[in-house]
């Protein structure tokens, strides 16, 4: 067997790009050291430079990650469009705050406070 037979064919950008799309979260998973990172690094070079690319195992990344406060979260990742995390297990609550995020550029957060019922949760609405 040689070399080419045992190769891996990596996920291809193009495949990242038709995902990629504004007010969704993609995840890329896999087994370890199959090419999750490289293949996520080849997108941005070939599609979205201005991309913010972090790694959840950095302690000021996470600092903003966990913090659940939107100006935090926009604060950080500024005019971007696009947010790459790596190593997301670092990061608590990470889908709590993409989802945060997420409605933060899509301008959900707002529409949502403005649908909130008023009733507090330890009181059931009256029927």
């Amino acid at each position: 067997m040689s070399v080419t037979d045992s190769y891996i064919p990596k996920a291809h950008p193009a495949r990242l790009r038709c995902a990629v799309v504004p007010g969704k979260v993609v995840v890329v998973y896999g087994p370890r050291r199959v090419g999750k990172t490289a293949s996520v690094r080849r997108y941005v070079q070939e599609y979205d430079r201005d991309a913010l690319v972090v790694t959840g195992e950095d302690v000021t990344v996470r600092a903003f990650l966990e913090s659940q406060l939107l100006a935090k979260l926009k604060a950080f990742v500024g005019g971007r469009w696009t947010l790459i995390v790596d190593e997301t297990q670092y990061v608590r609550q990470i889908g709590l705050n993409l989802k945060l995020s997420v409605d933060l550029w899509t301008g959900c957060a707002s529409l949502l406070r403005a649908h909130r019922p008023s009733t507090s949760p330890s009181r059931p609405a009256s029927r």
